[in-house]
Parts: C-alpha cells; structure tokens; sequence
C-alpha cells in the first residue's frame, strides 16, 4: 500500500498491465513479482549522493530481474532496437566507461569512430533544426532548446538508421554494462517485426515498466543522451551541439525567463 501511494496512478497502471500480460503464469503472481520489484528499486534508490559502482550493478541486476517477469523474447544478436537513441544517467556512464576501458584496443577504436561519426552527423541535423526554428528559439528560448534534441534525434534516426556506436558486429560491446534503458525496452512477439520497423514501440508492459523504473531512478540523477554522457569516459574530441549551457549559440538566456 506504500508503494502504491508513492507511485499513484503510474503504479495502479502497472499493476493493471499485469492483467494483459501474454506471459502462461497466473496474473496474480505476476502482479506480486512486480510490486514486490518496484518496492526492491524503489529501496535501492533510496538517499543522496553519487551512485558507486556497486550501486550501479546492483541497480542494474535489479532492472534485469524486473524485466524477466514477462519473458521477453529479445535475445543475444538481436540487435534491431539498437538504432533509436538512448539516454542514460552519470552512474551509467561510468560503468559504461569501465566496461569501454576493458575491451580491445581496436574495438575501442571502433567504438571511438563511430562515437565520432554519429556526434558530426547529428551536430549536422541539429544545425539545420536550429536555423529552420531560430526566430522561434529567440522568442521562447528555453522551450525551444529543449525540444531541439528530439526534433533532431527524430529526423535522422528514421531517414538514415544510424546504430549505437556501441553496436559491434551486432552485438552490444558493453552488454553486462548497457543503460536502463535498454534494459527496460522489450518485446513479445517476432523480432523480425523490429527489423522492418527498427523503432518500433514497445509493447503496454514495457512502457508502463520503464515510466514506473525512471519515476524511482529519477530520484539519484537526470538523464541525458549517451553520447554526451560517455564524452569523457571515450575521450571524443566532438561535443553535441545543445547539451548543457556551455555553448553560447546554443544556450538559452535566463535573462529571458
């Protein structure tokens, strides 16, 4: 019941939700698996302060066994999902900088390259987003520049399909280390149905899954995009463009709240 009242709404929808799963088991075990997965995250999200590496894992193991409760049918080298983007939080970023440290220095350099590649290729769509929408940004300057990063992200992930820069050979290089986010995303049926539309929506569970994980993960730290997260940990020389206010181009001007 504690639970229920911290989450509101969003938790009485995830529970609802198991009542549809396509899963054999009785909904009623499925139901107490996932309180009893939502009231484990919400107590390892529990305080202040950065997360540690053990924190991650373990938040990160906990997500897993969240998701297992529906049996998804993704498995190892299904890799169609790995073409939207993704944001993760500083924690992550630094698992995801420890799991890149232990990999093969060419791997690394492919990794690095692609990073590289995918950074100038959306710094190149989000230029044309901000000239197409710049009398509109300086009259709204905070909305706008917030809303710049979807418009660009939406643009070219649908036209030119570009992977993950983490995706190697079709498999993910950092999988023991690989956001929330991707955690969370599953589904049910074919996954050939993924390949023809690579962004496909996930499926009600893992919708309703992923808004009641980040709504406790969202406690510790703030999401941001993968690429500008693992910056540092890769050491790009490239930054995105309208990420953080270190940009004066791109920055919004408080002067003007």
């Amino acid at each position: 019941m504690e639970l229920l009242i911290f989450l509101g709404p969003l938790a009485l929808a995830i529970f609802f939700l198991t009542r549809r799963s396509p899963e054999a088991r009785e909904s009623d075990q499925i139901q107490e698996e996932v309180i009893s997965y939502l009231d484990r995250l919400r107590e390892r999200t529990d305080g202040r302060g950065s997360i540690n590496a053990e924190e991650a894992q373990g938040l990160h193991a906990e997500i897993d066994r969240g998701t297992s409760i529906f049996l998804p049918i993704c498995s190892a080298g299904c890799s169609h999902c790995c073409y939207q983007a993704v944001d993760i939080y500083p924690w992550e970023a630094k698992r995801i900088g420890e799991a890149f440290s232990a990999l093969p220095p060419e791997t690394q350099a492919d990794i690095k390259s692609r990073a590289d590649s995918w950074t100038r290729h959306y710094n190149s769509e989000y230029e044309k987003v901000y000239a197409e929408r710049k009398e509109q940004y300086e009259r709204t300057p905070f909305k706008i520049y917030r809303s710049f990063y979807g418009q660009t992200l939406d643009q070219f992930q649908r036209r030119d399909r570009i992977a993950c820069p983490f995706l190697q050979d079709g498999f993910c290089s950092i999988y023991e280390a690989r956001p929330a986010m991707c955690r969370l995303y599953f589904q049910f049926t074919d996954p050939f149905e993924c390949e023809a539309d690579p962004l496909r929506s996930p499926p009600f569970e893992s919708k309703k899954l992923m808004s009641a994980s980040f709504t406790l993960l969202d406690r510790r730290a703030d999401l941001e995009p993968l690429i500008h997260g693992v910056h540092d940990e890769l050491g790009l020389e490239v930054t995105m463009l309208g990420q953080g206010d270190d940009d004066p181009k791109y920055s919004f001007d408080e002067q003007k709240f």
